[in-house]
């Protein structure tokens, strides 16, 4: 098979994994169990653009303070000069994932050129004061024809408010052990 050098085997490799269902999350198994047969018969891969191009994607660490936050990023799928032209059917699953997370793709077909490629973009809406801390997952896939290939993606959060009340001070309200009694019982 043929690579431009701008892709290369590594991606297609990762792309035509099986994914283990129910053997972890992205972080445990990458991008899932090598499948030669499928890699061998890949007509097209998926991809992120950038600096580098890689078949999955990290939105690293994302820090708030309780507001709504956007991440996007732009993928691409590409034809390897062999597909002839295809229609791409996307689709977007979550592995992991929190009440006030949101993912969006700008779009759910797309149609790519034989040895050329098309974009889109996957935006994670995060509110901050319904996320918990913590790591989540998610794929996005691509179906041309045949062959699917898969891109996981992962975000990690950080600040959600904590659920432990403040400890009493200046600045915070006295708990109701310390309250003064207002019932007339106490006032005898």
């Amino acid at each position: 098979m043929w690579f431009p050098s701008i892709y290369g085997p590594k991606a297609v490799l990762m792309n035509t994994a099986r994914w283990m269902q129910g053997q972890g999350e992205a972080a445990d198994q990458g991008t899932g169990r090598l499948d030669l047969e499928k890699a061998a018969a890949a007509r097209a891969v998926l991809v992120t653009v950038g600096e580098t191009r890689a078949a999955s994607h990290s939105f690293g660490l994302l820090e708030h303070k309780g507001e709504k936050t956007t991440v996007s990023q732009e993928l691409q799928v590409a034809d390897l000069g062999q597909a002839g032209g295809s229609i791409c059917r996307l689709r977007l699953s979550w592995i992991r994932r929190a009440p006030g997370m949101f993912a969006r793709m700008s779009s759910r077909q797309l149609v790519v050129a034989q040895g050329s490629s098309a974009s889109f973009q996957l935006s994670l809406n995060i509110n901050g004061g319904k996320v918990p801390d913590g790591t989540y997952t998610g794929l996005i896939e691509a179906h041309m024809g045949r062959n699917r290939l898969r891109l996981p993606f992962a975000i990690t959060v950080k600040g959600a408010i904590p659920s432990v009340p403040p400890p009493p001070g200046p600045s915070a309200p006295p708990s109701s052990e310390e309250s003064p009694c207002t019932d007339a019982r106490c006032r005898r």
